[in-house]
């Protein structure tokens, strides 16, 4: 019975690592997709596999040694846990296709995806393989003893990925899971083995790995100076991160709420924007709104928008974490989750759809990125068919959608979209160099609505003060907002492939192409003739006069988007002043999206100045950053070394001094004062 019993710990160890593992891996270092998961499945049976191959060998040679490969597991797996955060910052350097900042490449981004997999997964998979060798081998004698080796291995390694993905990383985290899953194993050991050597070896990595090693943390914001992790909570569903981050780019403090490592909601400008439009946009679209439903929670910004229409609002979100997190991000929520009209339900968005009776004027739908596991599913046209039919008589559908994973991916889901939403238009919020866009389903008696009306409804007070939050207030400029007409849509989908449930072309597509960051889409609404008249019925020709100089704005500016993604700063900060003498009359605009054009075009071109020996130049261009923005983190450092540079030291105290100011924890900042 010993030799069955110590077969069933190891592969309940061996998978219970396996599940923790994934976890683990998609938290600090894969994308949760489909490939990243078969690589992790993959690395572990191909261990099982070279350990057979090679455990004959073994055998022969050290007939006994089967406990000290079992104490392997554990030893190997406290290894890599402290061994992984150093091999994962070195990847980059052997798989240089895999690092996003140098330059995306699919095969050496699965070729590092399955070496990183590797290295927790293959040694145990190959250490079980060998032991079942051994254990095969010393009992030939019992007729059914390889029968009862492999059911009593399959029936505790069913109960070790049990155990550790719906027990121990919901209640203790992945790092004690880890602990877990091999405890038993060691436990066995300690009863079992003829040899202390095995039983040492195991108890002292666990020692160590108990009181000595420490949670790994994502990684940091590339331009985030200073790092703090508020909120932290692991599941069985996903990690629930809150993050705090000073943007040196942006000079002021920014939180973030991720899952699994990806950003889903957070106080930064384009992510409030992303939050509030989804809500403003399809209510204002809708003549009377009175019952709305958004598939996300977030942190519970496009809630409260919703509720300023005076829409009951339902929101359906899967990790219970998420609401908890949200707590952490007041200026978003604004207090929603204690209104009457707002009422949460956990659980799985396309289930709850399932079951629920109550009808919607108003659907959103927020997906977060395509490409990771599961969230192509709520891009289906199964899942759009079933949100179709919870939409009361007029209803509204719409989803959010990234702007960049190209054109064969955003065909497709437009193609999807419109086989059962046929009228649809697009909407991209171009007041700042956005990275999302809204797909809208009108109703086939959809009919377009009064001026009047559309500015009186955004002029609502607490509409209006949400709405200058994100540059957004102006009536006119919020309906340019509209980027593809109905036939803009189709003519774009151009009959590709239809994803659904039992054809999910995204779910390898989106995986594969996404990663790229393709400009297909902004190329378009740059060239699109869409206007405001697609939508608005205007009663005097006054506000279309007006709608000429917004549209050349909304050109030049997505224009000068364009040229800064393709390094022509030059010409993204030309396009930036001659949308602005277009429409000068629009400050929201000047404020917000034409002067973060100007920074960022500045910032670079000093950056290319200081490349090119011209110190003079990077500081005019650095100068002007701190006219637009006096108290800019990144410019007056970047300035106040050019000064010492040239010697001279107080003019370089000064603005050292400044940035002190806007960021006291940068200590080293106050190191080089009077240097």
């Amino acid at each position: 019975m010993a030799p069955l019993i110590f077969f069933g710990v190891l592969n309940f160890a061996v998978l219970g690592l396996e599940v923790a593992w994934t976890r683990a891996l998609a938290f600090r270092f894969l994308e949760t997709t489909i490939y990243s998961f078969s690589c992790v499945v993959a690395s572990t049976i191909v261990g099982m596999a070279l350990g057979g191959l090679c455990g004959s060998i073994s055998v022969r040679r050290f007939p006994r040694a089967e406990f000290w490969y079992a104490a392997g597991v554990p030893a190997w797996s406290v290894l890599s846990w402290n061994f992984l955060p150093w091999m994962g910052g070195r990847v980059v350097r052997w798989f240089p296709g895999a690092d996003p900042v140098i330059q995306w490449n699919w095969r050496q981004s699965i070729s590092a995806e399955m070496f990183l997999s590797a290295i927790p997964l293959l040694i145990p998979g190959f250490l079980l393989g060998v032991v079942f060798l051994y254990l095969v081998s010393t009992n030939r004698e019992r007729r059914w003893a390889l029968a009862e080796l492999l059911a009593m291995g399959a029936g505790f390694g069913a109960l070790g990925a049990l155990v550790i993905g719906l027990g121990a990383i919901p209640l203790v985290g992945i790092r004690y899971s880890i602990f877990m899953a091999v405890l038993p194993l060691i436990l066995f050991l300690t009863m079992v083995s003829r040899s202390w050597g095995p039983v040492v070896l195991s108890w002292a990595f666990s020692f160590f790995f108990i009181f000595f090693s420490r949670n790994w943390s994502g990684a940091v914001p590339a331009q985030s100076l200073v790092h703090r992790v508020l909120f932290l909570e692991e599941s069985a569903g996903a990690t629930v991160e809150v993050w705090e981050d000073f943007s040196a780019e942006d000079s002021r403090w920014e939180r973030t709420l991720l899952v699994d490592g990806h950003a889903v909601a957070g106080s930064d400008s384009v992510i409030q924007a992303d939050q509030k439009l989804l809500a403003h946009i399809p209510l204002l679209l809708h003549p009377n709104p009175r019952k709305a439903l958004t598939v996300g929670l977030g942190s519970g910004g496009t809630s409260y928008s919703m509720r300023l229409h005076g829409a009951e609002v339902f929101c359906y979100e899967i990790l219970p974490a998420v609401r908890r997190a949200a707590e952490l991000f007041p200026r978003n929520h604004r207090g929603v989750f204690l209104d009457s009209g707002f009422h949460l339900e956990i659980g799985d968005a396309r289930h709850l759809l399932l079951k629920t009776r109550q009808r919607f004027d108003v659907i959103v739908s927020d997906v977060t990125d395509i490409y990771f596991l599961g969230n192509a599913s709520l891009l289906s046209r199964d899942y759009f068919k079933l949100a179709q039919s919870r939409l009361n008589p007029g209803g509204i559908f719409a989803v959010w959608l990234p702007r960049d994973p190209g054109k064969k991916v955003l065909a497709s889901i437009f193609s999807t979209f419109l086989s059962v939403f046929p009228r649809a238009v697009l909407w991209y919020p171009y007041q700042i160099d956005s990275h999302f866009t809204i797909l809208v389903g009108l109703p086939p008696d959809w009919k377009k609505i009064d001026w009047e009306d559309w500015r009186n409804r955004i002029s609502s007070r607490l509409v209006q003060k949400d709405l200058a939050s994100i540059a957004s207030s102006d009536p006119l400029r919020l309906a340019n907002y509209l980027a593809l007409n109905p036939e803009e849509v189709r003519t774009f989908a151009s009959d590709a492939a239809v994803h659904s449930d039992f054809h999910p072309l995204l779910d390898f597509q989106a995986a594969r192409l996404a990663h790229v960051p393709a400009m297909d889409l902004l190329r378009v609404v740059s060239k699109s003739s869409s206007g405001v008249e697609e939508i608005l019925d205007f009663s005097s020709g006054f506000e279309t006069s007006r709608q000429g100089a917004y549209q050349r704005a909304r050109e030049k500016l997505i224009q000068g988007y364009l040229a800064l993604s393709n390094g022509d700063n030059q010409q993204a900060l030309q396009n930036a002043l001659e949308a602005e003498k277009i429409n000068p009359t629009d400050r929201e605009l000047i404020r917000s999206g034409i002067s973060v054009l100007k920074i960022s075009s500045h910032l670079r071109l000093a950056e290319q100045r200081m490349k090119e020996g011209e110190v003079q130049g990077a500081a005019k261009h650095l100068q002007e950053v701190i006219r637009l923005r006096p108290n800019h983190f990144t410019a007056l450092n970047n300035l106040a070394m050019l000064k010492m540079k040239s010697g001279d030291v107080a003019a370089a105290n000064r603005l050292l001094k400044k940035a002190g100011a806007i960021l006291p924890e940068a200590e080293w900042v106050q190191k080089l004062l009077y240097k």
